[in-house]
């Protein structure tokens, strides 16, 4: 698929909704992959096949977005240039979706998500890599704040796979009010389900698609 080069940054002070498919990102001159940050009024980011070129990862940068969205449907190896990881510095950001095939790993952005309520995470297959199912609970991790989580049983079916997780637990969740998993051909594991509820017993678990 070919990609276009983005601008290192874009001068639309005015600008509440982006949404760019088949882009990729360079490090500008100062060394960083920050392409949003003279954005001063986004509220909304759509990422869709889009990716970093290199090892660098690309920093969403804004205290006004409120909703993202990354999509990545393409296999792809980590050490290609559309193979990268995402940090967030988004303090009023309150929804977070992904959806495809290829999950970017999320870095050193938990403390700048204080108002994090919502967070969906649908993988279309359950072909993926060595590392995704760690880079999944590492998701889980950083965006533990979430009042409400929305995933589907693939999902499930890859962060199982993580050694030892259902002995393990994970650093939040606490603030977990509703889990709905959305149900596939894929059955779910046992246990998963009370493994993401386990500091949340309230929350309201909704099973969908049975």
């Amino acid at each position: 698929m070919h990609r276009i080069l983005f601008p290192n940054s874009l001068h639309l002070p005015a600008l509440t909704i982006l949404a760019l498919q088949s882009f990729y990102f360079s490090v500008d001159n100062d060394g960083h992959v920050e392409p949003f940050s003279a954005l001063k009024r986004l509220k909304s980011l759509i990422l869709y096949e889009c990716g970093v070129m290199g090892a660098q990862n690309l920093c969403i940068s804004s205290t006004t977005l409120v909703r993202l969205r990354v999509s990545s449907h393409l296999l792809v190896r980590p050490s290609t240039y559309f193979g990268f990881g995402i940090v967030l510095s988004t303090p009023s950001l309150r929804e977070f979706h992904f959806k495809g095939l290829t999950l970017p790993k999320l870095c050193e952005s938990k403390s700048n998500l204080p108002n994090i309520t919502h967070v969906s995470i649908n993988f279309m297959s359950l072909y993926h890599s060595v590392e995704t199912p760690l880079v999944l609970h590492k998701w889980l991790v950083e965006l533990a704040n979430t009042q409400s989580l929305s995933v589907n049983s693939p999902t499930l079916k890859i962060l199982s796979l993580v050694p030892d997780l259902l002995k393990s637990e994970l650093p939040s969740l606490d603030n977990l009010k509703s889990l709905k998993v959305e149900m596939s051909r894929i059955s779910i594991p046992d246990g998963i389900v009370n493994f993401l509820c386990r500091k949340s017993r309230s929350a309201k678990v909704d099973i969908i698609g049975i």
